[in-house]
């Protein structure tokens, strides 16, 4: 289980870089969305779990904060490093325990770590497809970041 969530956060840095290079290329004035916002909120996103997981409670970035592509490049490669530092020290049993928490309603939660590892790679996901249909809708050129092209 380790490996296969250590692979699945290298291959999330992977297509995260993948974004991140290609909007620097285009240096591009989108009009029908705003790639850089959403690729901050992934990274945001990330760090948010990542406090949560660490049961942390001194997160304070806004989860739709827009920072510029050369931070983002710089947030992405820590947060990255951080996950990987994190599942790395934790033991194969805690994959299936439960984090308590409160979500941002303030209800309380309850989800395994695993299931949780899972949602912020579905998530980040999710959000670079927004990302390529707005490329794609512009005119520009999708990025690959298919799974198995990382592979």
């Amino acid at each position: 289980m380790k490996k296969y969530f250590l692979d699945l956060f290298e291959y999330n840095n992977w297509a995260n870089d993948k974004i991140i290079l290609r909007l620097q290329e285009l240096e591009f004035n989108f009009t029908l969305g705003n790639p850089i916002l959403i690729l901050s909120h992934i990274i945001t996103s990330q760090e948010y779990w990542l406090e949560r997981v660490k049961k942390k409670s001194s997160y304070n970035i806004y989860l739709w904060e827009e920072f510029s592509i050369q931070e983002l490049g710089i947030l992405s490669m820590n947060s990255t490093k951080e996950w990987i530092k994190f599942i790395s020290k934790i033991s194969d049993s805690k994959f299936q325990q439960m984090l308590e928490y409160k979500n941002l309603k303030g209800e309380d939660k309850s989800h395994t770590f695993q299931d949780i590892f899972q949602n912020v790679i579905n998530h980040s996901n999710y959000h670079r497809g927004q990302i390529n249909k707005i490329l794609k809708l512009e005119k520009c050129e999708p990025v690959d970041i298919d799974f198995i092209s990382y592979c």
